[in-house]
This record gives structure tokens, sequence and C-alpha cells, in this order.
């Protein structure tokens, strides 16, 4: 397995992980009125996407670097 295929595998993980917190918080508050699970799910969304954010930004840095080198 090549190393951006793992890469993507993670990416991919980390948003299933996010997709589940946020329906799950939003399912309990709206059926259970549980205030406590939805603010901790709603969380860990928070912070799964704090954890991806560095990595996704050099994404973007090398993909705008590999645009300004192809003109």
């Amino acid at each position: 397995m090549s190393a951006e295929s793992i890469h993507w595998t993670m990416r991919l993980f980390v948003l299933l992980v996010i997709a589940t917190c946020l329906h799950e918080g939003l399912r309990s508050f709206y059926y259970r009125r549980a205030p406590v699970f939805f603010f901790g799910m709603i969380g860990a969304a928070l912070i799964c996407c704090f954890l991806d954010f560095p990595y996704l930004m050099a994404e973007v840095r090398e993909m705008r670097e590999a645009l300004s080198f192809h003109k």
C-alpha cells in the first residue's frame, strides 16, 4: 500500500468519525434532549477537524506549489 493511499484512507476515516459524531450528537439532542451527549459529540467532531486541519493546509500548500511550478 502506498503512502498516498494510506493517507487518503486515514482522511476518509477522519471524515467518517466527524460525520458519525455530528449525526449521533444531533440525533441525541433531538430525540432525548441530552445536551451533555450532544456537546460531547459535537466537541469530538471539532477535535477531529482541528487535528486534520494542519494536514489539509499542508496539502493545499503542496497543490499551490505544484500549480505554480507548472506555469
